[in-house]
């Protein structure tokens, strides 16, 4: 069954790469993946990588045109307008994105199917509608599994028609089924992680056709690329209409916002570009198609003989994105960072398969019954009985119950059933660690618009390598793509309300979250922090309300800790009992039912007893260092003269120089003006060109790579500040571009600057 459930799963994934492949043309699977190497490769094969991508987007697309006549493509154009992306057509520009919704529904039809098939399965009354709510609610109530008959532990089997010695016997077994134990906390987890997926993709759906079912959202995707790029200006309107309605259209669109999810911002921003002058240079002044299909075709035949061809698999090595990659003590993280998903991982997941093995494959009780009842296996049936219900434990100085009432109430007060979820909540317990650094990784790849892990490993690699030229090579590799990303987030809104964005950030700081002021970084780092440390000390809290702790108990740690001082025995706490009693009452048919009691001796709660101690104060320790650190990154990034010091100090380390540019001329900035050792000119530096984010991505250097190499990347920043950026206008908090801001003026602000113009020149 399990194994049905991941083969639905996987269907969709398996048509859509067909869709992919052998629907469209090209290997779009293949170009996403060229496009996310180039996020990570030097300049100039990143620049081969980005025109390749940009080629065969365009040969794509127009193969895709629509070139057909009559009354019949005059009718499907004028559907086309009142359908959208919803009527499916190659020609018009609607095939790949309706083929993604349709997959999209898919894999939701899929995933709520899922649920139902697991209550058809499971063979689910009427009244039991929600299986996820029921068995919710039956765990939080504490009731037995049996008494809901989903997962029954204990049931009976029933065979007549048995012959012997000429005779039909017929004969009733009471059974118990530990692999209950097992069925019941398995399907409580897929069940919930099937509603979530099923969520996650109900959201998604609607999310993709509001970004490609407006014009004007399509529009402002491709403009903001343009203008990080500074080549589109307000005379281009009408050729940005035509772009993206006639070139582009939806699956051009679609295939970018793809390139920018998994290449970033910076490598979607060159393809954009790149595109952008194949349109105006050829589509804009309509050329003559067979000249267009010529110049396509030699394209083609150039990237045949040159490399790889877009109707097969890239040679190039596929590297994954930082955002999948498994564990590693480089990148975007400090040391209390790697204690949380690194180590904290490593210990309880070895927690987690020490405890599973002694509890499902070697025997985690033995028990011992003064009187057997008739019967063959009576022995083993006792233990799994005692094992998938729980024990009870009794004080040396206290009396046994004699009767059926006093045992159940006895057993309502004291049995426990908490070993049995030992190994799944150690497992929770390691998800729970990893998941802030996935939510990390995500944030700092798809959001930012480069993958910062990949800088801070290349960073790495410059300092293990030995060769002179390759150390000095990376490192400027390193540098330019700070200064792309840098660039990439400049802030180039314009008007009254990015004006009042400027001044809500002077009185806020790191506290105003924005891209374009550079603290997105920054706040989603201290976001991350704060769930790091929610986590740990989460964590303590589950531990202690999963052994079921009274509420006088202030600290699990503290008493494990007297224990262990004192030396008293844990059968005494009753919190992890060595020794415990455990009843069984045996059916027959015709007669009473007789009770029968043992001792068992519980062996697994020797390991569990030590592990928790050690996980405890494991995470105590977690938690105070995740909470230090979050205080000092929150020292180190919100106080000006703390980052003044860091930058500061690695321009003194390594010697700085005026250098002239390559054509010649150096900054008209006065040089006396720009001193490295002069505060005001280092705070200028911080605001202008690295700002919050660029502050942190140092310091992250410095952690991961250390500070030779950090402070050489500083100054190479700093001379591509000096000659590029610092003798621009500081015009409206954008240093780097002289812009018009009349566009985006009202029609009584233009009136009034038509006005102040006129004063001036009779002035």
């Amino acid at each position: 069954m399990l194994g049905l459930q991941c083969i639905l799963f996987y269907i969709p994934r398996v048509i859509w790469q067909i869709i992919c492949y052998n629907r469209t043309g090209t290997d779009l699977e293949n170009l996403i993946s060229i496009a996310n190497k180039a996020s990570n490769t030097i300049e100039g094969d990143r620049q081969s990588l980005v025109k390749h991508v940009a080629g065969t987007m365009a040969e794509m697309l127009f193969q895709h045109r629509d070139y057909r006549v009559g009354r019949v493509a005059d009718a499907r154009r004028k559907a086309f307008k009142f359908c959208g992306m919803f009527m499916a057509s190659k020609r018009l520009g609607t095939w790949l994105i309706f083929t993604y919704l349709f997959i999209k529904c898919i894999y939701l039809a899929n995933a709520i199917g899922q649920l139902y098939l697991m209550q058809t399965f499971l063979g689910f009354n009427k009244s039991m509608t929600n299986f996820g709510y029921e068995v919710a609610k039956y765990m939080i109530n504490g009731k037995d599994w049996d008494e809901t008959r989903i997962f029954p532990r204990v049931s009976f089997c029933y065979v007549e028609h048995v012959r012997h010695l000429g005779t039909t016997n017929r004969y009733v077994a009471q059974c118990v089924l530990p692999v209950n134990m097992l069925n019941e906390k398995l399907y409580i987890f897929l069940w919930f992680w099937t509603a979530i997926v099923a969520f996650c993709t109900a959201v998604s759906i609607p999310l993709w056709i509001m970004r490609l079912g407006r014009q004007k959202n399509k529009e402002h995707f491709i403009k903001k690329f343009l203008r990080l790029q500074e080549i589109y200006n307000t005379k281009d309107r009408e050729i940005l209409h035509n772009f993206t309605s006639d070139f582009l259209r939806h699956d051009g669109v679609f295939l970018l916002r793809m390139i920018s999810m998994n290449a970033g911002d910076v490598v979607t921003a060159d393809v954009i570009v790149k595109m952008w002058d194949i349109y105006k240079t050829k589509f804009k002044n309509r050329i003559m198609l067979n000249d267009i299909a010529r110049d396509i075709m030699n394209q083609k035949m150039q990237l045949e003989s040159g490399g790889e061809t877009t109707q097969r698999r890239s040679p190039y090595e596929k590297k994954s994105s930082a955002k999948y990659q498994a564990a590693t003590l480089i990148g975007i993280q400090d040391w209390a960072d790697r204690m949380s998903y690194t180590h904290s991982t490593i210990i309880f997941l070895l927690c987690t398969a020490i405890v599973s093995a002694k509890t499902y494959i070697l025997s985690p009780l033995a028990c011992h019954v003064p009187t057997v009842p008739s019967g063959s296996d009576f022995d083993s049936y006792f233990n799994s009985w005692c094992w998938v219900h729980g024990t009870t434990p009794i004080r040396i100085n206290e009396s046994i119950p004699e009767d059926d009432a006093a045992w159940e109430e006895l057993e309502n007060e004291r049995r426990i059933t908490y070993y049995q979820w030992v190994p799944f909540i150690l497992g929770l317990q390691t998800i729970m660690f990893y998941l802030p650094h996935v939510a990390w990784q995500n944030v700092t790849f798809n959001r930012l618009g480069a993958d910062l892990t990949a800088i801070v490993v290349k960073a790495m690699d410059a300092l293990k390598t030995t060769s002179p030229e390759a150390r000095e090579k990376i490192i400027a590799n390193v540098a330019n793509r700070l200064e792309l990303l840098l660039f990439a987030h400049r802030d180039i809104r314009r008007g009254k309300r990015a004006a009042l964005k400027r001044k809500i950030y002077n009185i806020c700081g790191i506290f105003f979250v924005s891209k374009r002021m550079g603290t997105w970084t920054v706040f989603s780092y201290l976001c991350i922090k704060i769930l790091y440390l929610t986590n740990a000390i989460g964590q303590l809290y589950l531990i202690k309300h999963f052994l079921g702790y009274d509420e006088d108990m202030m600290g699990f740690g503290i008493h494990l800790a007297n224990s262990l001082v004192s030396g008293s025995k844990w059968q005494e706490s009753n919190y992890f009992p060595r020794v415990a009693f455990c009843s069984i009452t045996i059916r027959h048919l015709g007669q009473t039912n007789n009770r029968y009691m043992g001792m068992c001796a519980l062996a697994i709660n020797m390991l569990n007893e030590k592990l928790y101690v050690f996980l405890w104060f494991w995470t105590l320790v977690v938690a105070i260092s995740t909470g230090f650190s979050l205080i000092n990154w929150f020292l180190r990034l919100s106080i000006r003269r703390r980052q003044t010091h860091v930058i500061r100090k690695y321009l003194k380390i390594t010697p700085l120089m005026l250098e002239l540019d390559k054509s010649g001329s150096s900054s008209s900035t006065p040089s006396e003006a720009l001193d490295p050792g002069r505060p005001d000119t280092i705070e200028r530096f911080i605001r202008e060109f690295l700002r919050m984010d660029g502050v942190f991505i140092v310091q992250m250097l410095n952690m991961n790579a250390g500070d030779v190499i950090t402070g050489e990347v500083i100054r190479l920043l700093w001379h591509t500040w000096l000659t590029k950026y610092a003798d621009k206008k500081d015009f409206g908090n954008d240093p780097w571009i002289d812009v018009d801001y009349s566009e985006d003026l009202d029609e009584i602000d233009r009136e009034k600057m038509g006005l102040y113009e006129k004063e001036k020149f009779f002035e």
